[in-house]
């Protein structure tokens, strides 16, 4: 890497040397919108599928119920764990526990504000910019997690398509549902590729190319774009630089880990409602989120809020009792969502005491 990039200095993108004091991200009125499409939604879906609210009074959820159904929310906490040991791997033992269940916590809480397809990149670089890591560093842990998170799904795709049959529902929806899934695996896969090729091998080439590409005439206005995104390949290639194969192989077993406890979570929910669902329904329930998660995450919705109720919904409706579907799809998005609206409300103003008692001891 001894050649130099544009908007370098001596092959080394530039940084400031102290960081700007950062204004939250976050915005209470974000909350609105998300929250206002997926209500819209729920109550679409209990007045299409005529839900019997008689039936719901009557239901009683039996003591093998509750089990599945505390265990779907043991398997939250579990990812929850996961995720914060695979911050730890990534950004050394220079964060707190503490400090990785406020981040990991505030990441998904700047995901449910934010469309799926930016992914709260914003809300987490601001998080590791007020943690004291450098505009490099930080560059270099939010792309070698989303890299980490697409190529799941790009490696999962084919393998669950090719052992799973009906993997998407019969019918137009579901025809519709294999070509978004598709589409959205082909960019993924292009996307994985390129960035792959970028930090592991070729990390000048790609930044270069990125550089050229902000200067032809149909792209100028996303100049500064393509920059920013060259010069986080660059440093994620720096950091990245001597990572041994058992490392890469722990940290795509937990990536797996994150994305199958999340995927438990649902079919753990329908276990609880349904107690005889077989073996084989999980094995498609998971192939289906694998799915509909891949859509998800290129939707333009915040927390892909309005399409996550629709597709879970027609994905599931199935593996319950007629009528069901909008009771399951609440207890999910509840469970596996909103819940963090909360607990990200009561963390937020925690964490950010807490990073300005640090950035005033770095300032001494």
């Amino acid at each position: 890497m001894r050649d130099s990039l544009p908007g370098t200095r001596d092959g080394v993108p530039r940084q400031h040397g102290g960081q700007p004091e950062q204004a939250s991200p976050f915005r209470w009125y974000h909350v609105v919108l998300p929250v206002g499409l997926s209500v819209g939604v729920l109550v679409y879906l209990f007045w299409h599928h005529e839900f019997d609210w008689s039936l719901l009074a009557a239901f009683r959820v039996s003591a093998e119920g509750w089990f599945w159904l505390v265990l779907s929310v043991v398997a939250l906490v579990i990812r929850h764990g996961l995720l914060m040991v695979r911050l730890r791997m990534l950004a050394g033992s220079t964060l707190t526990w503490v400090a990785l269940f406020q981040i990991v916590t505030l990441w998904e809480f700047g995901m449910l504000l934010a469309p799926m397809v930016v992914g709260g990149t914003a809300a987490s670089v601001i998080l590791f910019l007020r943690e004291g890591f450098s505009a490099g560093r930080t560059a270099s842990l939010v792309m070698t997690i989303i890299f980490l998170d697409h190529l799941i799904f790009v490696v999962l795709g084919p393998v669950l398509y090719w052992l799973i049959p009906d993997v998407f529902p019969s019918g137009l929806g579901g025809a519709s549902l294999e070509v978004a899934f598709w589409v959205g695996w082909l960019l993924f896969a292009v996307y994985c590729l390129l960035l792959g090729y970028g930090i592991w091998y070729r990390p000048r080439s790609i930044a270069r190319l990125l550089y050229g590409l902000g200067r032809l005439p149909g792209l100028r206005r996303w100049a500064k774009g393509f920059r920013k995104t060259a010069r986080d390949i660059y440093w994620t290639a720096l950091h990245l630089r001597g990572r041994g194969v058992g490392f890469w192989l722990a940290i795509g077993l937990l990536t797996l880990g994150v994305w199958t406890f999340r995927f438990l979570n649902a079919s753990l929910l329908v276990q609880a409602l349904v107690p005889d669902t077989g073996f084989w329904d999980h094995i498609v329930m998971y192939g289906r989120q694998t799915v509909m998660w891949l859509v998800l995450l290129v939707m333009p919705t915040p927390g892909g809020a309005g399409a996550a109720e629709f597709g879970f919904a027609h994905l599931f409706e199935e593996f319950l009792p007629e009528g069901w579907a909008p009771l399951l799809t609440l207890l999910w998005r509840v469970l596996s969502g909103y819940i963090y609206l909360v607990v990200g409300a009561v963390v937020l103003p925690f964490w950010w005491r807490r990073t300005q008692i640090q950035r005033a001891k770095r300032a001494r």
